[in-house]
């Protein structure tokens, strides 16, 4: 598989996601040779944001926002 991209619009996250939820982002299973969209579905309980300084935490919990 190709390297995940560097910005994945959420369009195009919402043409692959299997399951209606929040798109979190893009996922690279390199395990099963794909990559595939993230989802939190409604009956999930919870999400955890998790990395350095500077990796886009913030972001990400804007963008869910």
């Amino acid at each position: 598989m190709p390297e995940l991209p560097a910005r994945v619009t959420l369009d195009e996250l919402r043409d692959r996601a299997p399951v209606e939820g929040w798109l979190v982002g893009l996922a690279d299973e390199p395990e099963h040779q794909r990559q595939v969209p993230v989802v939190l579905a409604a009956d999930e309980r919870g999400l955890i944001v998790v990395g350095a300084p500077g990796s886009g935490k913030s972001s990400a919990l804007e963008t869910l926002v």
